[in-house]
């Protein structure tokens, strides 16, 4: 029997790491090929950075920033565009290694509080529901925890940078 809480969903099916993830199609404004992001200041790559999509910057996260267990950079064949959800909808690139299709599931779940929506199994295949907000909640903070470190980092002077400087603020020097 189907609980009334059940709403049937039509999922976006692919692959990080070696698990399959899913997301509901209505959370997913395209799906690109994949292209080079670029970095961001105070952002390193390893965490995320950004690609043209359509004469804007889209910000890309990176899958082992967002994905648990996915170490390194797996060569991703398509960039997931997430957006339009909630009423300060944002939009967020996520790489993946490849769109496995589409699927019509019946979810249990609502979505809430975890990033894992529901677990189903989808041609003999445990899949796991994400929820797009939660994922744009995810990004956001491996962004801020990391420019936070950055910004923590004490940054060290070049060596002789002290003695340059100082001489030539002196005139002991010329530049």
């Amino acid at each position: 029997m189907v609980s009334a809480d059940a709403v049937p969903t039509r999922l976006i099916l692919f692959e990080v790491g070696d698990a399959v993830y899913a997301l509901p199609i209505a959370d997913v404004l395209e799906v690109l090929e994949h292209a080079s992001r670029v970095g961001i200041p105070t952002l390193p790559l390893s965490v995320g950075g950004v690609v043209n999509h359509h004469g804007e910057a889209l910000p890309v996260v990176a899958p082992a920033a967002l994905f648990e267990g996915v170490e390194g950079e797996r060569p991703a064949e398509h960039l997931l565009v997430l957006g339009g959800i909630g009423t300060e909808a944002g939009q967020l690139g996520v790489p993946v290694e490849r769109v496995l299709g589409l699927a019509d599931a019946v979810l249990r779940a609502p979505a809430g509080a975890d990033w894992i929506r529901e677990r189903i199994t989808v041609d003999e295949r445990i899949v796991a529901v994400l929820d797009a907000a939660r994922s744009l909640d995810r990004a956001e903070a491996a962004f801020a925890v990391s420019v936070t470190r950055d910004r923590d980092t004490p940054r060290g002077v070049p060596a002789g940078l002290e003695d340059t400087i100082h001489a030539l603020s002196t005139g002991e020097g010329s530049p």
